[in-house]
Order: structure tokens, then sequence, then C-alpha cells
């Protein structure tokens, strides 16, 4: 990672980790969560979406939503809440569909998130069709067909894309790689009982990777290793097996992880431990994360201690109801 950042060696100090309330406390966990929406995320490739309809549905920190191709193969995003009744307008994890049906209701959209039809509401003269819309989300796809999403509700983020990754698409040793040469093979994924950024902590670095993981240890000299950002897929003529291989190698590193994330999320929720040293060669890739995290959330801090709470523009009975339930008293007066 700090080759990346021209830095090959990293802190040779020791250095302290944040204190652990940002990985465990409610604030914590609320400050991280509205700050993720505004930067871009990186969610798919474009090659997983052929046809019209395709989507495909995701939920980043709380917040659910989906991305369809529409019939004139542009790539949408929208918040997966139906505009009524607040009911997922896609249950399913992934799939192809003719209209965006919610199936609570029976209001439908078309692929690009206009309202089609909302029954018995056509009988009412003053209702705004055009303004029941589904809720759009920001989508990017990059020159390599990497698609990034931004949740921020604003017309235009206020993280653009390319403020942060302006020609990571088109670095020079990335010419190798033609991507129609490869192909989505699945998804998976794995539930725990862990805050995200405990999980980065343990991805970022393999301090612990001799007394985890022996095979590791035989295949890899665990003395000299460094930490580089690298990403996998399934060239098109590899064979089952050589895939398999791999992929049933990396789910079981992933399993072990997910029991060593949960143990560690159950001490930093007990309050005992607060900070601890990094030894920075081996765990740069923790102090940098950490690091990152610590400016971005004072930043965001600071802006909301700047400009006060923003208000959202919705009627007046609207925001009495979210200032008793979430104002300094909320949890003593909150319906």
């Amino acid at each position: 990672m700090f080759s990346f950042l021209g830095n090959k060696s990293g802190p040779s100090e020791v250095a302290k980790s944040v204190p652990r309330a940002l990985l465990s406390s409610e604030a914590g966990h609320l400050l991280t969560e509205m700050d993720s929406y505004n930067p871009p995320i990186l969610t798919t490739h474009r090659s997983r979406f052929s046809q019209p309809g395709d989507f495909v549905r995701y939920e980043v920190a709380g917040f659910p939503f989906f991305l369809c191709l529409d019939r004139q193969g542009v790539l949408n995003g929208f918040h997966n809440i139906c505009r009524h009744g607040a009911f997922p307008v896609v249950t399913k994890s992934e799939g192809t569909a003719s209209v965006l049906s919610c199936k609570y209701h029976g209001w439908s959209y078309g692929l690009s998130g206009k309202l089609a039809k909302a029954p018995c509401f056509e009988t009412m003269p003053d209702f705004d069709k055009e303004g029941n819309s589904l809720f759009k989300i920001h989508v990017h796809v990059d020159s390599r067909g990497f698609v990034w999403v931004n949740l921020d509700a604003e017309d235009k983020p206020s993280v653009p894309w390319a403020q942060d990754f302006d020609g990571t698409d088109r670095q020079p040793r990335l010419d190798i790689f033609n991507m129609d040469d490869f192909k989505f093979d699945h998804a998976w994924d794995m539930k725990g009982d862990y805050n995200w950024k405990t999980l980065i902590d343990n991805y970022n670095e393999c301090y612990y990777c001799s007394v985890v993981y022996p095979g590791i240890a035989v295949m890899t000299d665990l003395k000299i290793y460094n930490v580089e950002m690298y990403e996998v897929y399934c060239y098109k003529d590899a064979t089952d097996e050589e895939f398999e291989d791999v992929d049933k190698f990396f789910k079981q590193v992933e399993s072990e992880d997910k029991v060593l994330c949960n143990v560690v999320q159950k001490n930093l929720n007990s309050g005992m431990y607060i900070t601890g040293d990094l030894y920075s060669f081996n765990e740069k890739g923790v102090l940098y994360f950490q690091q990152y995290l610590k400016k971005i959330l004072i930043a965001y801090h600071e802006k909301e201690e700047r400009e006060g709470v923003i208000r959202n523009g919705l009627d007046e009975e609207v925001n009495f109801c979210e200032g008793l339930s979430c104002g300094v008293d909320g949890k003593k007066i909150e319906w």
C-alpha cells in the first residue's frame, strides 16, 4: 500500500492505534456510516450487466440500493425503497426484470426509475407522478469497466470520482489486462459480528499470519512480506479445477479471519482496550488506514460544527418527529 503513496518502506517508529471507540462506540460507528454517504464506492464490473433489466442489489452501511441496466444501455443506480410505502423494490440479490415492481402496494417503475403505475392514484388530479420516481444514486463506470457509486444526495456529489481516483484506471501497469478476457463467476459474502473497520485492520496486515495460518508460512517468507493492494478475477480460459482450488483457499482464509474479528470485536466492545502499539513495518497498512480514518472523521465533525445540523427540507411535522428521536434527549422521549 505504501508503495502507491511513494513510501515503500513505511515508518520505522512504534506507532499507536487509534482509540478503539471509533471501532466500537455508537457515535464512532454513526460518524463513519454518515461519512460513507459521500465518497465513491467500488461495487462491481460493467460486464455483469448484459441485457436490459439486469440488476444487482447491494447494502452499504445500512443503505440498500441496486444497480440496473435500462433499455438505452445506461447503468443506473437507485435506493432500494419504494416511494409509496418504503418497501424494497428489488427483493432478489440479482436477476433480470422487465419492470421494477413493488410487491407491497403494486407501484411499478421503469428501468430508468420513473414511476410507471400507482394503483388508484390515477383518479387523483393533484398526484405528482413525475415527482415520485425512485431516488437515484450517482454511478460512474471507469475506463476499465469498474462500477463506482456515490450515495451523496446532492445533484453533484461533494466528493466526485475524479477527486480521489482520477487516473487510477489508466495506469500503464494495467495495460496488459484486457477486461474482455475475464468473466464474472459468482458473488460470495459472509456475515460477521464485527464493525467493518475491525475487518479492514485485519485485512491490511499479516503480522498474525505465522500464528494463525501455518499453511501460508510454508509458502511465504513472512519476515520480508510487504502489504500491497491487488484485485482477483477469473481468466476466461482458466480451468474449473484451477479456479476452484484458489477459490476454496480464499474462502478458508476469510472464514478463519471471521473468527478472529468476531472475538476481537467482543473485547473492543467491553471498553477495557483503549489503544495499542503497532509494529510499523508489518502493520503499516493498518497504520495508514487508521490515520486516514481519523483524518476524515475529524474533517466531518468540524464540518458539522461549522455548518450545524443540515436540515432536509421536509415538512414541519417530519422534522419535529426527527427531533424527538434524534435530539440530545431523544432517548427520553422517542416514540
